[in-house]
């Protein structure tokens, strides 16, 4: 392996081996509609705990920007939630309301392009059943992936750059963790960039936070 490649590897590892995660952060589309530019995106806020059940708890949690916020009526909310605990899987959209999930994977792959892929691409370094690895975002990243030496030799991060069907793609990476800190992808139509604001791993976390009613 190249060493742009251990370096995506040791991220992946350092998510599978957490046993509880938060973070909180931005995802920031623009996209092309012909001549002009529209901007979309979201913040969110993710929480996790590894249980001796395969679904374990998690909960994604993401309010719409944009132009999708402005086409709400100013009366209606702007939360969605998806939710794994002990009493199962649930999502929430401000017009469906609360409703069950049969498993975690469904529910990620059901909530994926309206949370601008961000739950996706945390669930899956998190919990590898959520997708198959064969299939899976940063499994494919390391087939071409490469270190940009041009950042300074002695900053706080790797700068990886790397491309996935004809997307580039690029990855800051803090070397204290390996926690990403900011992703954007590029691809024809739209360019999306997120920022992880915070990620702490291995926080003490209270168990409320997975209450499918908290919003």
């Amino acid at each position: 392996m190249s060493q742009a490649s251990d370096i995506l590897e040791s991220v992946i590892d350092s998510y599978r081996q957490l046993e509880t995660y938060s973070d909180s952060g931005t995802v920031a589309v623009l996209i092309q509609v012909g001549a002009k530019s529209v901007e979309a995106g979201c913040s969110f806020a993710t929480t996790f705990e590894r249980t001796d059940k395969k679904e374990s708890r998690f909960r994604y949690q993401w309010n719409s920007s944009g132009i999708l916020s402005q086409l709400q009526d100013d009366n209606e909310d702007n939360i969605n939630v998806i939710c794994s605990n002990d009493e199962g899987v649930f999502k929430r959209y401000p017009i469906e309301g609360l409703t069950t999930c049969p498993s975690l994977a469904m529910a990620v792959a059901d909530a994926t392009g309206v949370s601008f892929g961000g739950v996706y691409y945390i669930s899956s370094l998190l919990l590898e059943h959520i997708v198959p690895d064969s299939h899976w975002f940063f499994r494919r990243l390391q087939k071409n992936i490469e270190l940009d030496e041009s950042e300074k030799s002695d900053s706080d991060f790797y700068c990886l750059t790397a491309g996935t069907k004809g997307e580039p793609v690029r990855l800051t990476v803090k070397k204290a963790n390996f926690s990403l800190s900011e992703m954007i992808v590029e691809r024809p139509s739209s360019t999306v960039k997120f920022i992880w604001q915070s990620s702490l791993f291995n926080p003490p976390l209270n168990a409320r936070v997975f209450d499918q009613y908290r919003f």
